[in-house]
């Protein structure tokens, strides 16, 4: 057989599965074929097939004189997962030199739990150390819950010093009791390493003999004894543990110290007493522990009242003044959580006075982000700043505040400055409406910029906002669509794609198919490819293919979400593609693969996806759960609802995620009926924050009215406060819905507040009124914002008027926002004009 017919071989098989069953036999013999690349190429056709009967054909070759044939065999022989092939696999792994001896370990290691027998069957037979800890090594990467038995028979049985501290280490992540007495006398080795390893497994004995054991080793003379021990204590429900762990802090070793604060803060941060922790901590000379505390500080402004949360403001500033530059930067960064007046003031003094340009740039950053109208004055001094990335940042957050007062002081400097000065101005002019006698960026001309200028003056691109700009614009979509291939500034392109995407607009497909025929081959087009398969144009599918092709060649270069991605498209491209990816050395691509082709109904896929779950190992676990959601197989699903139960939250996360896409592939409504009690469980029983949320999240994409209270928890809680909380709410509505964000408007932190107030309008309920109106009495300029909008919306005629009175305030925002509410409220149309209103206002009164 020549080259070519092999190739041609290997091709077809891919494609015809009847031309797989009878070409196996013929294949098979060419494994022996004396040319280098057919039997390399008869091995890539022959794994394709999945055939078991090809496992003993392959196992001579791990010997084959040419490297590249070996490798490919023992490779191949890992991702068929056949057990036959473990022992040969075994021998290699302990006699072989070099990469041949590592990549059979490798595919024991996926071969996974069915290979778990026979290396335990080899540890205890071979006598000698080394292949001992080789084998050691391999069962404790697999990470079967299972071995945890031999970890503790070794540990006990075992002489040898180096299998014991394996054995320890081991214990420390999956532990059994019975390995506890020898584990307490080895606390009291000579070796440091075998006492710190024994203390780390103690960690999961909470016996009272475990403490008092514990407690003399916070003051071993070995430091990492020391930590060891501390890990251990530290959750432990004993009296006698948190006045010991007090006392570490005026440990000699700054390792161990920052160690305690850290166990201290984590279990202490979200309860009362954790406050004198935090400010305590922040006085530390070590940067690593005060940084932890300047992030405690941050989840306690939130859970602490006034008198508290004045204290913490203090201490930061207090530290702020006295930090270096790369502190005070971080901390600005943190700073953006609180509105507190002080905290505006001391960005304030920074964006002026401070020496560092990378500390005003951040500061008025932060200001804009903040988004209080005192800082328009000190921001419009900042666009004179003599850095000219301190000047970018006060352009970019006087336009992010969007306060019509700055319009008068970027219109001076308009045409000041280099290209990038003024395009800094313009930008930032575009989001304040402005686009009159400003020259437009290169590609555009002045009409054209007129009408699509607050494109790009907007943060979020959201479909509400931009179908009301094609209003007040009808040629926004035609003139964006003529200027996509013009738009030479950098990110200018990409804009107008999302734009055109965003909207959904007519001929949108055909501008961005025209724009990614114009920049092929110079970059970009990715972007544009990206934008198309948005609209589901399959002028996607050639690039598309391109791009994982090359991806798939380099090697940590993710392509398996563009893989799932063309799961829209049932083309024969694509089909030839999984086909040619389906043995991929990349487990990622592997599995992405497995899961689309499961999707199309591949029963050998799914099999191949569910074989992992019991391998231990991390990163292939990883990859066939994210397949196994994207298959919205109902078996899969099963199978990922018990995932839930594993011991590690890391795990626990993935199989949650999984389950959420697979539920949001497959809506069956019968599946869903049986599966969301469990889901409900799960979520009720779940102690992690993050995974609770996404199981939720699961059942309020099936609008189950059951994750309400869930919801409601997620989103009232100061430590995990996520606005998508709020998002998922909304759409349940009723008098629960409501009273929660009124309780967020009133302790959540300015996102939530924000978002809180945003939403309260929309819900349609009269009893938010008067949160909203103490929201516009007394909250940051932001939230009074969307307070001012929702009080609109609901008509209230009780915010008359605090309105009328609102309009007579300096900020433009709260005038503009008042005006429309007001308008919306009483049918009158006096637009800002606040002697107007007022002058109403007193006759309806009367």
């Amino acid at each position: 057989m020549s080259v070519a017919i092999a190739i041609r071989v290997a091709l077809d098989m891919r494609q015809d599965t009847d031309l797989r069953r009878t070409a196996v036999q013929p294949l098979i013999g060419r494994l022996t074929d004396v040319n280098v690349h057919v039997r390399y190429l008869a091995i890539e056709a022959l794994v394709a097939t999945r055939d078991p009967v090809i496992v003993p054909a392959l196992i001579p070759l791990m010997k084959d004189k040419e490297v590249q044939v070996s490798n490919y065999a023992i490779n191949a022989l890992g991702n068929l997962r056949d057990v036959r092939a473990v022992p040969p696999l075994l021998t290699l792994m302990l006699t072989g030199e070099g990469d041949s001896a590592l990549l059979a370990s490798e595919a024991l290691r996926h071969i996974g739990k069915p290979a778990v027998s026979h290396i335990l069957e080899a540890y205890w037979q071979t006598k000698e150390t080394a292949q001992r800890l080789k084998l050691f090594d391999l069962l404790k990467q697999m990470r079967v819950p299972a071995l945890a038995a031999f970890y503790a028979d070794v540990f006990i049985r075992e002489a040898d010093i180096e299998l014991r501290k394996a054995a320890a280490q081991a214990l420390a992540t999956m532990f059994d009791a019975r390995a506890v007495p020898a584990l307490l006398a080895a606390t009291k080795d000579t070796d440091p390493e075998l006492r710190q390893a024994a203390a780390s497994a103690l960690r999961h004995s909470r016996e009272r003999t475990t403490t008092d054991t514990l407690l003399p080793l916070l003051h071993d003379p070995q430091g990492s004894v020391r930590i060891a021990a501390i890990n251990a204590l530290f959750e432990r429900d004993d009296d006698r543990v948190m006045p010991a762990l007090m006392l570490i802090l005026n440990d000699g070793d700054p390792q161990v110290r920052t160690r305690v604060y850290v166990l201290l803060l984590a279990i202490q941060q979200d309860k009362p007493t954790a406050l004198e922790f935090f400010l305590q901590a922040i006085q530390e000379n070590d940067s690593e522990i005060r940084r932890f505390a300047v992030w405690g500080l941050e989840l306690q402004y939130r859970l602490s009242p006034p008198i508290d949360r004045r204290r913490i403001i203090t201490a930061l500033l207090n530290l702020l003044d006295n930090a270096d530059t790369g502190m005070r930067r971080e901390m600005i960064i943190s700073l953006r959580e609180y509105t507190d007046s002080q905290v505006i003031e001391a960005l304030i003094t920074l964006v002026q006075h401070d020496e560092s340009p990378q500390v005003r740039a951040s500061a008025a950053q932060n200001l804009g982000r903040i988004g209080d109208d005192h800082a328009i004055e000190p921001l419009m001094r900042a666009i004179h700043d003599p850095v000219e990335w301190v000047r970018s940042e006060a352009k970019d957050a006087l336009g992010r505040i969007g306060d019509r007062r700055a319009i008068r002081a970027l219109q001076a400097i308009k045409d000041v400055g280099d290209q990038q000065d003024r395009q800094r101005t313009a930008s930032a002019l575009a989001r304040l409406g402005v686009t009159e006698g400003i020259t437009p960026p290169r590609g555009f001309t002045k009409a054209e910029w007129a009408i699509i200028a607050p494109v790009f003056g907007r943060y979020e691109l959201d479909k509400e906002a931009l179908t009301a700009l094609q209003a007040r614009q009808p040629k926004l979509t035609d003139t964006l669509k003529a200027c996509l291939t013009r738009a030479t500034e950098t990110g200018f392109e990409q804009r107008i794609m999302q734009a055109l995407v965003t909207m959904n607009a007519p001929g949108a497909a055909d501008a961005i198919a025209a724009y990614y025929q114009h920049i092929r081959g110079k970059g970009g087009e990715s972007f544009a490819t990206e934008m198309l398969l948005r609209l589901k144009d399959p002028r996607a599918i050639e690039p598309m293919i391109e791009e994982i092709r090359r991806r798939s060649l380099q090697p940590g270069s993710d392509a398996s979400g563009k893989i799932v991605d063309l799961l829209v498209f049932d083309d024969p491209r694509v089909t030839e593609l999984l086909e040619a990816l389906r043995t991929s050395e990349d487990v990622y691509i592997r599995y992405a693969v497995a899961g689309v082709l499961a999707r199309r109904g591949d029963a050998d896929a799914l099999a191949f996806l569910l074989q992992p779950l019991d391998s231990g190992d991390i990163e292939t676990y990883h990859a066939a759960t994210k397949a196994l959601g994207h298959s919205g197989n109902s078996t899969a699903l099963d199978a990922l609802l018990r995932e839930l139960a594993q011991v590690e939250p890391g795990l626990r996360g993935m199989a949650a995620e999984a389950v959420k896409q697979c539920l949001a592939v497959n809506l069956d409504a019968e599946m869903y009926a049986r599966v969301a009690p469990l889901l409900l469980a799960a979520a009720d029983k779940e102690k992690k924050g993050s995974i609770r949320f996404s199981l939720l999240g699961a059942m309020a994409a099936q609008n189950d009215p059951r994750a309400v209270d869930g919801l409601i928890a997620v989103a009232q809680d100061a430590r995990y406060a996520t606005k998508k909380a709020i998002y998922l709410l909304v759409p349940y509505g009723g008098e629960k819905v409501v009273d929660a964000l009124i309780k967020v408007l009133a302790e959540g932190n300015q996102e939530m507040r924000e978002e809180a107030a945003s939403q309260l309008g929309g819900l349609g309920d009269a009893r938010a009124v008067p949160a909203l109106l103490r929201a516009v009495r007394e909250d940051t300029t932001r939230v009074r914002v969307k307070a001012i909008r929702s009080l609109g919306q609901l008509k209230a005629a009780d915010a008359t008027e605090p309105l009328v009175a609102a309009l007579s305030e300096p900020g433009t925002r709260i005038q503009d926002a008042a005006a429309e509410a007001l308008q919306a409220t009483t049918g009158q149309a006096f637009g800002v004009n606040a002697k107007a209103w007022q002058a109403w206002w007193a006759k309806q009164r009367k």
